[in-house]
């Protein structure tokens, strides 16, 4: 057998496929996440059922919502978050309507934005400990413990963008097409809770 004809079927062989950093293979940090945020929900007292900062704003669509059925809001406020109505709304119909429920559901979406963070690193190649840091110096952030713990618009618009940016980054790093749809997707959902969110596709 000839040198060349033996090198043709190396390079006809199947490749292995890389193993890139995926929930499965990174849960160990996102559980690190999930009990920071669980420790955090106990320290700023999530349980109060009582309104924080602006959240009644958001809190008052639901409640119209609910009555009959209209997604309405106030005047003065400067977005319009049918996604986060929608969001909370959904919590409600499970969990009941609360301020509980509200805030639990906000934690929930900042542990996904913390969780998206480290994997865009990851994505980065940072290493795992370095990922790690970087999404818990976030998720420590007093802004983001007092955004995660209300009914407010910041951390699900971050949620979705940081999911969007994960998919894009996924996207150019493994020349995957797909991913820039779920990241269109996921802009879109940012897109429903602060209108900004129009400039992550045009950054990407």
């Amino acid at each position: 057998m000839s040198p060349m004809f033996h090198e043709s079927l190396e390079s006809a062989a199947p490749v292995p496929d890389v193993l890139y950093p995926s929930i499965r293979t990174e849960w160990r940090a996102m559980l690190v996440l999930a009990l920071w945020f669980v420790a955090a929900a106990i320290a700023v007292g999530a349980h109060r059922d009582i309104p924080v900062i602006d959240e009644w704003t958001y809190v008052w669509r639901l409640v119209r919502l609910f009555a009959d059925g209209r997604c309405e809001g106030l005047v003065w406020c400067p977005v319009y978050p049918l996604g986060h109505s929608l969001w909370g709304a959904a919590w409600s119909l499970v969990f009941g309507f609360s301020f509980t429920t509200l805030r639990i559901s906000t934690l929930a979406l900042s542990l996904l934005a913390t969780c998206a963070l480290y994997l865009i690193l990851r994505e980065l190649d940072a290493r795992p400990r370095v990922a790690l840091l970087g999404a818990l110096t976030v998720a420590a952030n007093p802004v983001v413990l007092l955004l995660s713990s209300s009914f407010m618009t910041d951390m699900p618009f971050v949620a979705a963008t940081l999911m969007a940016l994960l998919c894009y980054t996924r996207a150019m790093r493994r020349g995957q097409i797909h991913q820039v749809w779920w990241g269109g997707a996921w802009t879109c959902v940012a897109l429903l809770d602060r209108q900004i969110a129009i400039v992550t596709p045009l950054a990407a």
